[in-house]
């Protein structure tokens, strides 16, 4: 079920683009790294780094309006810092495979867009402030949608730089397994939620 949405979304991706005349595609590769951090697991701060690339498809609408969709590998997560005690994590580690489809305007070398992704979670790692690997004990949700939001400068016909921040929709953690992720304590809520939130920096190369 899961993979036929994952299916289904590049397939309306590509059915979007594919609209257009041949003429306007356009081709682009991305590589950079992500700054990520998890609402909910009382660790502070977007200090997470990871890995951030793909490819892109997109077309041009008109002189100013394209659409595009990528297939995107992404490195998400969180790490603690000096300060964060109340956190039972040390770190979490996420590896996605993500599929935004976006809207974007242009403007002489600037490119602003939005727009959802789909994202499939392919492996995660967790480790508790005391060393110890705990992933067993999260079963995170496998299937993401997310909301983004893309800047890019063009600083060549060829090469770009790329900013995006992205938001997951829903708890990575399913209803029944929200448990609060810090000490133990009888008078503290559960956490709420789980969600990714993630600045990617890429620079882009079009062909």
């Amino acid at each position: 079920m899961y993979m036929k949405q994952c299916i289904l979304f590049i397939g309306l991706g590509l059915w979007l683009v594919g609209l257009l005349p041949a003429q306007t595609f356009k081709a682009t590769v991305f590589s950079g790294f992500n700054m990520s951090q998890i609402e909910g697991d009382k660790l502070a701060g977007y200090r997470k780094f990871g890995f951030n690339g793909g490819a892109q498809i997109s077309a041009d609408l008109s002189e100013r309006w394209s659409l595009s969709t990528e297939f995107t590998f992404s490195q998400q997560g969180a790490r603690r810092g000096l300060t964060d005690f109340a956190s039972s994590f040390d770190r979490i580690h996420y590896n996605f495979v993500e599929v935004p489809v976006l809207a974007h305007y242009r403007d002489w070398k600037i490119k602003i867009g939005a727009g959802f992704s789909y994202s499939r979670l392919i492996s995660s790692e967790v480790i508790s402030v005391t060393g110890a690997d705990v992933s067993d004990l999260y079963p995170w949700r496998e299937n993401q949608w997310s909301i983004v939001f893309d800047g890019l400068y063009q600083f060549t016909k060829r090469w770009s730089f790329n900013l995006r921040w992205s938001r997951q929709l829903s708890s990575l953690l399913p209803a029944e397994d929200q448990t609060n992720p810090g000490p133990v304590d009888p008078n503290a809520p559960p956490a709420i939620s789980f969600h990714s939130f993630m600045v990617a920096t890429r620079v882009g190369y079009t062909f």
